[in-house]
């Protein structure tokens, strides 16, 4: 049974001396041995140096054989002139490390002071093979540098590796009996040895000095490092201030818009889980290309070429700068904002990875950020920095440039036509059949037992120019979400209306939570209840989550303590404004040493875009779709200072790179897969961003008719005040008379009030779809039951000749015809106008209408 390791470091200026290295050598000797690793080595070690306010001495820190940490110190060894005998090495071949038979080690010791020695040599072979501390350094005949071997001999020793790197050194076979200058070095001291075996050598001094001189130095930059990284630390403190409520839209146009770089994480659909949005600019942007396998750091210009991949480059950057928080209310108190690439794949497992046009990751370093609490309706200005008065400076000047810009006349460039009298045609990678037939070969995989289920996706495309945040503003009001994000880097913008959360990390605790299954919002409440329970008794949908959640299970799993993880929620459903989605939830305690970036490594890419066993299922996507997803299905979101972080899946998402706009769209193929059905569910998953940026492109002044009805509590003042609403984006307005009429569903029902108006608008069918139901909600509407009572109640009857349906709501609004209380309305606007489905006239529609005219 062993007593357990030790080593012993140099401390030096109150730095624990190549800190790093003694605690990977002590842990690994103990893993070895199968001796408990204590948690926080390097903590608890600084800990123990500044409660003792030790400067310069030998700390000796040993793991016992029961897995305690024991610290003790002693002052620091003299160099100098020392005898050496030599004794044959008899310590246990057996043992990995040689040097943890301390047993050994203190007889040799003991041996040479009984003979006028001050230390022992081990030899084998009749060749000198080290001390029973330290690694033996030479001169041969031709005056070269020489060490003893390797080869089970040597010490692989922390001085040994620096003299190494900084002199050309020859392993070479020392013989017992040589009379060559000798000396011993480790990471206390080095000695020249001046007798061998009662024979003197010769002098040593010349090779002392040179060696004293590389170790020295090594040991001062180490010392400058260590100090320069304490100073930063201590002097970057997190400094807020507090400001009333903005429109997060507003302040991103009018601070950050113009910015070559910027991003935006906006939680534009706001839940308990996505209560906070965050924007700014960098200060420095990091770019990896999987190709160059080099991470560029960007900042002022200066371009610094790093030799590591992007995912070793973040976790060196996060664990080197961390800053304790806890007083602020959201996560991200600064750090990094960006994205990691789908094709970042073969960092993580895969075999294989197609060239992307964009980078492969991209993230923004910032420690100035503008937080939106959108439950609160607060807004902070956080910055990271070594003086408050640097921070004030910021929130001045921030606050000042807000003022300046809301003080001067606002033009709308979110909203402004950018580009008309255009076209825009979107084209698929692979058209209808082509995808199709990919499916089918999906299903034979699934069939062979080589997947269980694969997600499958295509891409559209189309060549333009839009401006990027003009088309982010539309977007966030068609198509709200949790996870939302602009990021705008040079030519590349990416626009992310992503309902998904990939990961969340809370220090010790990480969460995801896969989407699989989504169904339209009803019109009713009743519509709503029977969706719901259709998708909750979907046998694919509940297969789909299923496979995907024991994925993840298992990909937490390689970096949560045993036992943690857990399904806290299984097969949820989770309702947002446009859909019902079947959502579970996977949580687990991460293991002490588990960083932000194992937790990344070990679930990337997220499982929802992949399908079930990951790697494999990689493999089949790879020579099924042969092209680069590129940011799709990778990662958008945070990694902040503070231990925790949050990211996306990129589903939901425009790309806008050049001229050229691209939208990525998939579902999950299972073996019982509908191959039309799975066809349909693609194109609907991208039908509001195809339809987001159409409208947008070419938005032009559109026709519209609608009907306004009212039938509780004061109906005319309802009416009008919808008219005066709706005239902030409708224009030229014509209202008819209103009309009074019986119900027409339940005979307790009050009589209606009934209007029709027409004017004219940019807003695009959904905008306009999304613009009305604002009004009804603002006045009041009262949706107890279908036809039932409500303060205001208003359709769209056309839109120019365009015949559109939604998921939920049609136009021409169906069965117009039927329907005298609206067509008598119509009458007094526009009796010639042709209804585009039923192609006759409104005149000829309302042969018979039995309404009073009040």
């Amino acid at each position: 049974m062993t007593s357990g390791v030790f080593t012993t470091i140099k401390v030096k200026q109150g730095i624990p001396i190549f800190l790093e290295e003694h605690e990977n050598r002590l842990l690994s000797q103990a893993k070895s041995l199968q001796i408990k690793q204590p948690s926080g080595l390097e903590k608890k070690i600084k800990n123990f140096i500044t409660k003792n306010s030790l400067v310069d001495c030998a700390l000796r820190v040993e793991i016992t054989s029961k897995g305690r940490l024991i610290c003790t110190f002693r002052p620091l060894p003299v160099s100098s002139s020392i005898r050496l005998l030599t004794i044959p090495d008899t310590r246990d071949e057996k043992k990995i490390y040689k040097t943890t038979d301390r047993s050994v080690n203190e007889k040799a010791k003991k041996f040479a002071e009984e003979h006028n020695a001050d230390d022992a040599l081990f030899t084998e072979n009749n060749k000198l093979t080290e001390s029973t501390i330290a690694n033996i350094f030479s001169v041969n005949k031709n005056g070269d540098i020489i060490t003893s071997p390797l080869n089970g001999n040597g010490l692989r020793g922390i001085a040994r590796k620096i003299i190494i790197e900084n002199f050309s050194i020859i392993e070479e076979n020392i013989p017992e009996n040589t009379r060559q200058p000798i000396i011993l070095t480790n990471s206390l001291r080095i000695q020249k040895v001046t007798y061998l075996n009662g024979k003197k050598l010769k002098t040593a001094n010349t090779l002392f000095e040179k060696i004293k001189n590389v170790l020295e130095k090594a040991e001062q930059e180490y010392i400058n490092k260590q100090l320069m990284k304490l100073s930063n630390n201590k002097k970057i403190e997190i400094f807020y201030k507090q400001m009333t409520w903005h429109d997060p839209a507003e302040i991103f146009t009018l601070l950050f818009g113009h910015e070559k770089s910027n991003f935006w994480l906006d939680s534009s659909l706001t839940n308990e889980t996505a209560r906070f949005s965050y924007m700014g600019i960098p200060e420095s942007i990091i770019t990896y290309l999987l190709k160059e396998n080099i991470t560029n750091v960007n900042k002022n210009g200066s371009i610094k070429k790093i030799k590591q991949n992007i995912f070793d480059y973040l976790d060196t950057q996060l664990k080197d700068n961390i800053i304790e928080s806890d007083s602020l209310p959201f996560p991200f108190i600064g750090g990094y904002v960006g994205y990691f690439g789908y094709e970042l794949k073969k960092l993580t497992g895969s075999i294989h990875a197609y060239q992307s046009p964009y980078p492969d990751s991209l993230w923004f370093y910032t420690t100035k950020t503008i937080v939106f609490d959108h439950k609160e309706k607060k807004v902070y200005l956080v910055c990271l920095a070594k003086k408050k008065t640097d921070a004030e400076r910021w929130f001045k000047d921030a606050q000042n440039k807000l003022l300046f810009e809301r003080s001067r006349e606002l033009l709308d460039a979110g909203f402004r036509p950018y580009s008309k009298n255009k076209s825009l045609n979107f084209k698929l990678d692979r058209d209808h059949d082509q995808y199709l037939k990919e499916i089918k070969l999906c299903k034979q995989y699934l069939q062979k037992g080589e997947s269980y289920q694969i997600c499958l996706t295509n891409q559209f495309h189309a060549k333009g120019t839009i401006d990027p945040l003009q088309l982010y503003h539309k977007l966030r009001k068609t198509n709200p979400a949790p996870y939302s994000a602009f990021i705008k880097y040079n030519d590349l913008a990416i626009l992310s209306s992503s309902p998904e959360e990939f990961l969340k990390i809370d220090n010790q605790f990480v969460e995801t939570k896969p989407i699989k299954g989504t169904v339209r919002r009803g019109e009713y409440p009743e519509d709503d209840r029977e969706l719901i329970k259709q998708l909750l008794e979907s046998k694919k949908d509940w297969s789909e989550n299923a496979m995907i959640v024991d994925l993840l299970r298992n990909d937490l799993g390689k970096i949560c303590e045993f036992g943690s993880v857990k399904v806290s929620k299984l097969m949820k459903v989770e309702t947002y404004q446009t859909v019902h989605q079947l959502v579970s939830t996977v949580i687990g305690k991460l293991k002490k040493d588990s960083s932000i970036i194992d937790v990344v490594k070990a679930t990337f890419p997220g499982g929802s875009m992949t399908g079930a066993p990951k790697i494999r299922t990689m493999e089949i996507i790879d020579n099924l779709e042969k092209k680069a997803r590129g940011i799709y299905s990778g990662s958008i979101g945070f990694l902040s200072l503070n231990k925790k972080a949050l990211l996306n899946i990129v589903i939901r998402t425009l790309i806008l790179h050049k001229n050229t706009i691209s939208i990525g769209a998939g579902g999950a193929i299972l073996a019982d897969s509908d191959v039309e059905k799975e066809y349909e569910e693609m194109l609907l998953k991208a039908s509001v961003l195809l339809q987001t940026t159409t409208t947008l492109y070419n938005p032009g002044m559109h026709n519209v008719f609608l009907a306004l009805g009212s039938n509780v509590g004061n109906k005319k003042a309802n009416m009008n005040n919808a008219i005066t609403l709706l005239g902030k984006d409708i224009h030229n307005i014509t209202v008819s008379n209103f009309y009074e009429t019986k119900p027409m569903y339940y005979e307790n029902q009050n009589t209606f009030l009934n209007s029709t108006l027409r004017g004219e608008t940019t807003l695009s069918p959904q905008e306009l779809i999304l613009f009305v139901k604002h009004i009804e909600k603002e006045i009041g509407r009262k949706k107890r039951f279908r036809n039932g009572p409500r303060e205001i109640d208003i359709d769209i009857l056309f839109y120019d000749d365009l015949i559109f349906k939604t998921e939920h709501v049609q136009i021409p609004h169906p069965r117009i015809q039927e329907r005298p209380f609206v067509l008598k309305p119509l009458m007094d606007l526009d009796p010639n106008f042709t209804h585009p489905v039923l192609k006759k006239t409104i005149k000829e529609l309302s042969q018979k209408i039995t309404t009073n005219n009040l």
